[in-house]
């Protein structure tokens, strides 16, 4: 997780403390990701950050990129309810690249589940799905039959 805070430490806390860490987050200046708005109110969230921000994805084997440079990766997302299946997890990752290279970075990459021909349930979506990714020209780094998780990125142009 961010700045040192482990996933213990999320899960101890959940939903009270978790808010207070990720506000106390922004307003340290840190990125934590992109909200989308319809008249005023929040209808979906990606997490994107610089990839250092996530110590737990350089010691993962599943999920080491091999590439070098500038880069972020969104790990999670979120549309509410009544907004879902309207593509806004093609519009969260389409914004989520361009706060991303807009504040540096070389390439972002994503983690979106592969649900391997079955019909997930929504909790089980929240790093996205591959056409998510790949509708805004995401590419494959991994084979998608390797493993749950499809690694993904997009190389600035």
């Amino acid at each position: 997780m961010r700045s040192g805070i482990l996933k213990r430490d999320f899960e101890a806390g959940k939903a009270g403390m978790n808010r207070t860490r990720l506000q106390a987050l922004v307003a340290q200046g840190q990125p934590v990701g992109v909200l989308l708005l319809l008249d005023q109110k929040a209808v979906g969230w990606i997490s994107v950050a610089p990839r250092t921000a996530f110590p737990r994805l350089g010691k993962s084997r599943v999920l080491r990129s091999g590439l070098s440079g500038k880069g972020w990766s969104i790990t999670c997302l979120f549309v509410r309810q009544a907004f879902r299946g309207q593509h806004l997890g093609k519009v969260l990752v389409q914004e989520a690249c361009r706060y991303a290279f807009l504040h540096g970075a070389e390439w972002v990459e994503g983690f979106p589940t592969r649900p391997g021909g079955k019909t997930l349930p929504p909790p089980f979506l929240w790093k996205g799905l591959p056409s998510m990714f790949l509708s805004n020209c995401f590419e494959l780094l991994t084979p998608e039959s390797q493993h749950q998780w499809v690694v993904v990125k997009k190389a600035l142009s």
